[in-house]
Formats: structure tokens, C-alpha cells, sequence
């Protein structure tokens, strides 16, 4: 089962919390877009004001969505080794509501408290060409047309084209 996580890949914090998912995860639960890729949110029926309110996790396979602090737990919980700390976490009362301040927090301050890039972060584990959009799952030249879209001018440095 994958899951899509949407960040924001202006805000250096969140790149970098990506950076170290896709090295603890490497593909096997999720892939990553940034909230700047309208395209992907356009498929999601997700706003830019949607984004706004945090990071959201979509289940690819049911369209279930968390956000903000729940997002992050979600997380936590498809990860073998940070399951057992985020059930102890939702376990003891008043550490949600803690969270969720917390996050809010660091949500409203993260360019003032961590900075905004210039450029931003687009990870290699992007969403997949074959799951589904709005319902349909795209057709062999969908996908082959979305990559080629995606591929950049360097794709073809060296090459010729006949």
C-alpha cells in the first residue's frame, strides 16, 4: 500500500524531513510531492489552502487523507521502528492535544524558524505513472507520456533523436 505525502518543498525543515524518509522508508510506503506541483494536487482535488493547514499523507489506494500532526502520525505508525513510541504517544492523555499545538506552532513559524529555500525540493520518489487519477488508472501511454513530460532536456544530452 502506498501513500502519498504532500510537504512543502519551499520550507527547508519539511525537505529535509522528506530527505530522511526517503532514506528510512526508500520508496516501500510512500513517495513524495511537493504542495508547489498543482498538477498532483489538481488530481487530488487538494487546494493550495488545503496545503496551507500542513502536511497531508493520501492513502493512494482508498483516497483516505490525514493532515497536519495527524499526517505526521500516520506516518510514525507505517514505519516498523517508530510505531511502538507513536502508540505510546497516542496512548497518554493530553499528549494529542500537545501535538497538535506543537505542530500548529512549528507549522505557522517554519520559513521565520527554519527558512525558505530559493529552489524547491522535488524528491525522486515521486508518485508512481500507474496509480489512479480521479478514478481511472492511467492507460500505458498516459504514464509513458507523464514521464516523458517529466523527463528533463539532460534526459537526452549525448543522444540524437532519428
Amino acid at each position: 500500500m502506498k501513500h502519498l505525502v504532500i510537504y512543502d518543498g519551499n520550507c527547508n525543515l519539511c525537505s529535509t524531513l522528506v530527505q530522511q524518509l526517503e532514506q528510512w522508508d526508500g520508496g516501500s510506503n510512500f513517495c513524495y510531492v511537493p504542495m508547489q506541483d498543482s498538477q498532483t494536487l489538481d488530481q487530488h482535488n487538494i487546494t493550495e489552502q488545503d496545503c496551507e493547514k500542513g502536511m497531508i499523507v493520501i492513502n493512494l489506494n482508498t483516497e483516505e487523507q490525514w493532515q497536519g500532526a495527524d499526517a505526521a502520525e500516520k506516518i510514525g505508525l507505517l514505519l516498523p521502528f517508530s510505531r511502538p513510541l507513536v502508540k505510546l504517544y497516542q496512548a497518554i492523555p493530553g499528549l494529542k492535544i500537545f501535538g497538535d499545538t506543537t505542530y500548529g506552532h512549528i507549522r505557522e513559524n517554519r520559513y521565520n524558524w527554519f527558512g525558505k529555500a530559493e529552489n524547491t525540493y522535488r524528491s525522486n520518489l515521486k508518485l508512481p505513472y500507474d496509480f489512479k487519477v480521479k478514478g481511472e488508472p492511467f492507460t500505458e501511454e498516459q504514464s509513458m507520456m507523464k514521464a516523458m513530460e517529466d523527463c528533463d532536456s539532460e534526459c537526452f544530452q549525448g543522444t540524437e533523436m532519428n
